[in-house]
């Protein structure tokens, strides 16, 4: 029996997390649509607006892990601020109380997977979407923001340090951390393969086991991140993914008003992380501005004092950071991809304040690279150190990497090479 063209069938992009993690797939998904491939775009609810009125088809996907940690009871789950048995046990607490939910999103993903030609997966998706795609005969593509991959040349992005541990121990490190990313999960995976697959047979050594022969493509920038040399021919590093704003798009008046009255200032937003830690966050940001002498745009309004607003400060909702970075000096964030990204394309230093995950990895590359400071753990921020690196990243020399990094980034075409890339690959 012959089987229908692939290509008359959806490219399922199966992803979740935050909307750091969601932007840059919908751009490669916009990057699929407009070379003549239908797209199904399969995430968590809260995101649909947005990835339809981009003009993709969307599906939703059950079980948000993220919204579940989002509650305050598990700030200090997945994340290190400095009180390792607290994080430890509090993980361990939210990974118990994850396992429905996990359960769930692994139903529902096999359920809207059903049809597809292909299966894109990101980081979150990465454990059960290879499965799913080998269940319907389909090849499996990782899209990554992070270089996950063993190799020998760096450890892995998701430790809490930055420094190479040398060779083997780089390349053991992204084992280790590959393996922490399924093996809380092991037991949901291997039921929903034993109910929906009908199997009770285990891929030998996990589910990443046959990583090496699965293609990747990276969502960032080789400038940034050099392909090392032991990584797969099958592994692309193409460069960033983004979305613009709408041409509609415009800065709020207010917020225009204060950049047409001085200096360029600072941004200062760390997403959902800065509403997870210290309560006194907006005093030690606003003290430390002052110290440097800097005036800033803040996007946590809800933890500003009152009684500390004055002509220095701007507050501000969410905004394009493609229509706001190119107006301002600096970027201070907490070191998310996403962020990062927008502050290079920008041609902005990054100072980065990371809490977790790859935020570190991010921080030390722009430091590394001489287009920003050296990062700075969050729970260790005080307004001494954040008016140091406000002086180093407002230097002549960071300005000028950075303007320089700027500018080579926004000449790449990060989705067009990810697209002709999954294009090439058999039976897509």
């Amino acid at each position: 029996m012959n089987r229908p063209a692939a290509s008359n069938k959806p490219i399922v992009i199966l992803t979740s997390g935050t909307r750091g993690d969601i932007q840059p797939l919908i751009a490669l998904g916009l990057g699929l649509q407009a070379a003549g491939r239908p797209v199904r775009f399969v995430t968590h609810r809260p995101f649909a607006t947005f990835i339809r009125e981009r003009g993709l088809a969307y599906a939703p996907l059950d079980g948000d892990l993220n919204a579940l940690l989002a509650a305050p009871e598990w700030h200090a789950a997945l994340v290190y601020d400095g009180n390792p048995l607290r994080n430890l046990l509090t993980t361990m607490r939210y990974l118990q109380a994850a396992r429905p939910v996990y359960a769930r999103m692994l139903q529902s993903a096999w359920q809207q997977a059903q049809g597809a030609s292909m299966i894109i997966a990101s980081l979150p998706t990465a454990a059960f979407a290879g499965q799913i795609a080998q269940a319907l005969g389909r090849p499996c593509v990782l899209a990554l923001l992070q270089p996950i991959g063993p190799t020998a040349a760096f450890p892995s992005p998701l430790l809490p340090w930055t420094r190479s541990l040398g060779g083997r121990l780089n390349r053991l490190s992204h084992t280790l951390i590959e393996r922490s990313l399924w093996m809380p999960w092991q037991t949901e995976i291997k039921h929903w393969r034993r109910t929906a697959l009908g199997t009770n047979s285990w891929p030998r050594g996990g589910p990443f086991a046959e990583i090496q022969g699965t293609p990747i493509v990276y969502g960032f920038s080789p400038r940034i991140v050099p392909p090392p040399a032991d990584w797969p021919a099958q592994w692309h590093t193409t460069g960033y993914w983004f979305v613009d704003s709408p041409p509609d798009a415009e800065i709020p008046a207010n917020l225009a008003h204060f950049l047409a009255a001085g200096p360029s200032p600072m941004y200062v937003g760390f997403g959902s992380m800065g509403n997870q830690r210290r309560t006194d966050l907006a005093n030690i940001v606003i003290a430390g501005l002052r110290q440097a002498g800097q005036r800033a745009i803040l996007a946590f309004s809800d933890l500003l004092p009152v009684d500390q607003m004055a002509e220095d400060l701007c507050v501000t909702g969410p905004i394009w950071h493609d229509r706001l970075f190119p107006h301002i000096a600096a970027v201070v964030h907490h070191g998310g991809a996403g962020t990062t990204a927008a502050a290079l394309r920008a041609g902005r230093p990054s100072i980065s304040v990371p809490v977790g995950i790859d935020q570190w990895f991010w921080g030390q590359r722009i430091a590394d690279l001489g287009a920003g400071s050296p990062p700075i753990a969050m729970r260790s921020l005080t307004p001494d150190r954040l008016a140091a690196v406000l002086r180093i990243a407002t230097s002549t020399p960071v300005q000028g990497q950075a303007a320089m990094l700027g500018h080579a980034i926004r000449s790449e075409d990060g989705v067009g090479r990810a697209v002709a890339t999954i294009l090439h690959i058999p039976n897509t």
